[in-house]
């Protein structure tokens, strides 16, 4: 495999080799994909839709995490992704880190991601007195994903959002209530981080992570407000938080990178999960990167495609 992606960045390559690549087995009924209807994420995201179908305009369930959208920026919506009933497994409907770790498969995530309905309501970034902004903000804190009670204007909307840069969600419908009925836990050090106005969010991101708060929930605190100098402090879109937590992190990680380039010897490193392949290769130098991305196509008869970072 090591010797087949280093020759694909190249394009020396082999059709028969490029084949291998690609999906075998017949389309899916569902998405036209080439995989077994087990492996579909269209299918998984039916299935728990027609569970759904009944939600009327009340529900108490567990909320794993809130959602910033950016559409109608600086006025966007704001979600609490919900699961309609109380699970004990609640923290997997929204833990990229242990799916990893776990080698979730793509219908198993996309089975819990269209399971969260989104009740939504409006609010401008830098209102922070927004009704129901508060319990929004206390989802994102909380270690656990809190109980709560909510009420809606109307049955949700069955049907399923997509991003390329964010998990899918479910049902979408808008709020008319939102009451968290169990005491949220958190973390003494994001309750101290929260309540230091004087702290500079890119300080207490650094802190927090080195500390053991995962990059996921980094970028939920940051979305709803709670980081940062108090009189700077506004609602981040959570794509937007997503690349800001990643960025800083890298950042500080990179400097350590840069200190202890010339302390180790050639190594290679080889990860593949949900399809994507990855070989890290190091040398004992000061510090640089290249980096060679080589696109799969989605069907055959496509080509591949390839870029190069420096």
């Amino acid at each position: 495999m090591v010797c087949v992606l280093g020759r694909l960045s190249s394009g020396q390559v082999s059709e028969t080799e490029r084949q291998s690549f690609s999906w075998k087995g017949a389309r899916c009924i569902h998405c036209k994909g080439h995989h077994n209807e087990s492996e579909c994420p269209v299918f998984a995201s039916q299935k728990v839709f027609a569970q759904l179908q009944d939600v009327g305009t009340g529900f108490q369930g567990n909320a794993p995490t809130p959602f910033v959208g950016r559409y109608g920026y600086p006025d966007v919506h704001v979600g609490l992704l919900s699961i309609t009933h109380q699970v004990p497994d609640a923290h997997l409907y929204d833990a990229p880190r242990e799916w990893a770790s776990q080698e979730y498969r793509i219908p198993q995530i996309v089975g819990y991601r269209s399971s969260l309905l989104n009740s939504r309501f409006d609010a401008n970034v830098r209102n922070l007195q927004a009704p129901f902004l508060d319990v929004a903000q206390e989802i994102a804190m909380a270690a656990r994903p809190p109980d709560v009670e909510v009420e809606l204007r109307d049955r949700p909307s069955v049907q399923m959002i997509t991003d390329p840069y964010v998990p899918p969600t479910g049902p979408v419908a808008e709020l008319q209530k939102a009451l968290l009925t169990s005491n949220p836990h958190v973390k003494t050090r994001v309750e101290r981080a929260v309540s230091d106005t004087d702290l500079k969010s890119r300080d207490a991101l650094v802190s927090l992570y080195d500390h053991g708060i995962d990059e996921n929930q980094l970028s939920r605190l940051l979305s709803v407000g709670t980081l940062g100098v108090g009189h700077n402090r506004k609602l981040v879109p959570t794509r937007w938080s997503i690349t800001a937590v990643d960025d800083t992190l890298g950042k500080q990680e990179l400097a350590r990178v840069r200190d202890e380039s010339n302390l180790m010897n050639h190594a290679v490193y080889f990860g593949s999960y949900l399809g994507n392949n990855y070989l890290l290769l190091f040398f004992p130098e000061p510090w640089s990167y290249e980096l060679f991305e080589t696109f799969v196509p989605a069907s055959r008869g496509d080509e591949f495609q390839y870029s190069t970072y420096f």
